[in-house]
């Protein structure tokens, strides 16, 4: 997996220092394959239990319970 900090991409750390240093794990992704400056995306699911990926941001302004990366 890869880590995005701050817009930049590191294969070096591994997934607990990546979260501790406030980065978001990629598991699986290598950093030709992830754009570190997108806003990364998880489980949205709307109360009528349907869940889709999406932004954070989208997720709560759509009224969406957002359940991580």
């Amino acid at each position: 997996g890869v880590c995005c900090l701050q817009g930049n991409c590191s294969s070096s750390v591994d997934e607990a220092t990546c979260t501790n240093v406030g980065g978001d794990w990629w598991a699986g992704y290598h950093c030709g394959n992830v754009d570190c400056n997108a806003d990364p995306v998880g489980a949205c699911c709307a109360t009528s239990g349907n869940c889709s990926a999406q932004s954070e941001a989208d997720c709560t302004s759509s009224g969406g319970e957002y359940h991580g990366d």
